[in-house]
């Protein structure tokens, strides 16, 4: 699911702006999100991306807990991130979070999502084969 997540951002962005399974240091803390996008100007160190990226995309696993999930988001939102996806291969949707105005919303996505973010169309039946 990450893969093809990546691939398809490939599509439409440079393939410098976009990782996969990458470390960002956030303050004292460390986030690997499954997929990410980074900021034009990212500022990164010898092991790792500095910050937040400007998209994450988790995939949920079944280790994953609802706090995990939730300490994610505020640290990517706190340090400057625009745009968390998180899917849930097992019922096939998708929550989108986006800070807009100082205020996140959330979003559950079932079948398609444009991001203007990025510039994508995102098809979930495609992704979530």
């Amino acid at each position: 699911i990450a893969k093809r997540f990546y691939n398809l951002l490939l599509t439409v962005l440079h393939d410098s702006r976009v990782w996969i399974e990458t470390g960002y240091r956030i303050g004292k803390h460390w986030a690997q999100p499954d997929v990410s996008v980074i900021h034009p100007d990212q500022e990164r160190d010898d092991k790792y991306l500095l910050g937040a990226p400007l998209l994450a995309i988790e995939v949920l696993s079944p280790s994953n807990t609802a706090r995990q999930i939730e300490r994610k988001l505020t640290l990517y939102f706190e340090a400057g991130g625009a745009e968390v996806w998180v899917v849930d291969d097992r019922s096939k949707t998708m929550t989108v979070y986006r800070k807009q105005n100082g205020q996140v919303t959330r979003t559950t996505i079932a079948e398609e999502y444009r991001s203007d973010l990025v510039g994508i169309v995102i098809s979930l039946a495609e992704i979530l084969v």
